[in-house]
């Protein structure tokens, strides 16, 4: 159902031609058919190719979806490892929400030493975030247990 509407949106949102979507992710043609018609169910594969090949919309699509990351967790146990394949799409992302540009051509050892810090700064700011959403939720929900009280 996940792919599904990710498929669906990129068809209608971005334009693309089934065939398009098919050629950029390396799927075929018969099975972007199936995931939008919803026939079967798609394997792991399918969604890291497709996350891979359109990482901007991905992400866009994540950020859109919240359920979209435990949903994928269920079902796969994939949604917070950084092996995947859409870790790229997520760092260009976090990069740009940053204002940090692009890391400019430097040799592959530096890149990768790089991109290895990123994923540890990313993982860290995102535990550090939902600890302190839960905290917020859980005062936020003891705040209205007491108005309640009161009225």
């Amino acid at each position: 159902m996940i792919l599904r509407g990710f498929v669906l949106e990129l068809t209608k949102r971005h334009d693309l031609s089934q065939t398009e979507i098919a050629k950029r992710s390396g799927l075929s043609q018969p099975l972007i058919h199936k995931i939008l018609t919803g026939m079967g169910r798609p394997q792991l594969q399918s969604y890291q190719k497709l996350a891979s090949a359109f990482p901007e919309a991905w992400n866009d699509y994540m950020l859109r979806h919240p359920t979209l990351q435990e949903d994928l967790s269920k079902a796969f146990g994939w949604a917070s490892r950084t092996d995947v394949g859409v870790v790229r799409g997520n760092a260009e992302l976090f990069e740009r929400i940053l204002g940090l540009e692009g890391l400019p051509p430097v040799p592959s050892e530096t890149r990768d030493r790089y991109q290895r810090r990123l994923r540890v700064v990313m993982h860290r700011a995102t535990r550090e975030l939902q600890s302190f959403r839960k905290s917020l939720l859980a005062k936020t929900q003891t705040r209205d247990r007491s108005r309640r009280r009161n009225v």
